[in-house]
């Protein structure tokens, strides 16, 4: 699947979509959580309808924060298309995949609209399946010169940063905090329970995509950020 989608056409329907969606077309409940304490985790649903496409699906997400101990998958997704007509299943996909391509695709979205189209310097923070998506698409829409990786430890940053230069051909190391002013687009792609840095880390015209916090008491950026953030 992977290799049958262009980013920067994602870009372009992406772009659509949010238009439609702005006009009504869509039909999106807010996402059920279900959380599993016993299991450090939750299980999280979410519906979506268009009429124009005549179409309805729903993806369904769990996040076990206890899986990477068990050299298992932080997420496991699959997205249920259906035809809003007959009601028939279409197709069950990878959601996975599409979720962490799609998500990188607002992000670059967001970032061309509020105009950080032309930085050369990237930061990311964490090392999987979403922070590497957002590398990789960001490289192929923008002029991405360096990436910047923080992960959570020294040997994941290394390991990222070298796949980065082996498999997208871009300048990229392990960075440590003192060096974040030099990036000028920041994406954060974790599920920390604390922010990850603070305003006086940062440049004055940063801009930050934060797509990895989605619980009430998780955030990754800091109140002084927020507070100075557009």
């Amino acid at each position: 699947m992977g290799r049958a989608l262009d980013a920067a056409e994602l870009l372009e329907a992406m772009t659509e979509g949010f238009r439609q969606l702005a006009k009504g077309a869509w039909k999106i409940p807010l996402r059920l959580t279900i959380e599993m304490p016993a299991h450090e985790g939750a299980a999280l649903f979410m519906p979506s309808y268009c009429e124009s496409l005549e179409a309805a699906g729903m993806k369904l997400v769990t996040v076990m924060n206890g899986n990477p101990a068990k050299n298992l998958p932080l997420i496991h997704s699959k997205y249920l298309y259906v035809s809003a007509g007959t009601g028939e299943i279409l197709s069950l996909m990878d959601a996975e995949f599409l979720t962490a391509l799609r998500t990188a695709v607002v992000s670059a979205l967001v970032t061309d609209v509020l105009g950080k189209s032309g930085a050369r310097t990237m930061a990311v923070f964490g090392t999987g399946v979403q922070a590497w998506s957002h590398v990789e698409v960001f490289t192929k829409v923008f002029a991405i010169g360096e990436v910047l990786v923080f992960g959570q430890t020294p040997e994941l940053s290394e390991q990222f940063a070298e796949r980065v230069e082996r498999q997208l051909r871009k300048p990229s190391r392990r960075s440590i905090l003192n060096e974040l002013k030099r990036a000028e687009i920041i994406c954060t792609c974790t599920t920390n329970a604390t922010p990850l840095f603070e305003l006086r880390d940062l440049s004055t015209n940063v801009h930050i995509n934060a797509i990895g916090a989605y619980r009430p008491h998780t955030r990754e950026i800091a109140s002084d950020v927020m507070a100075q953030a557009i």
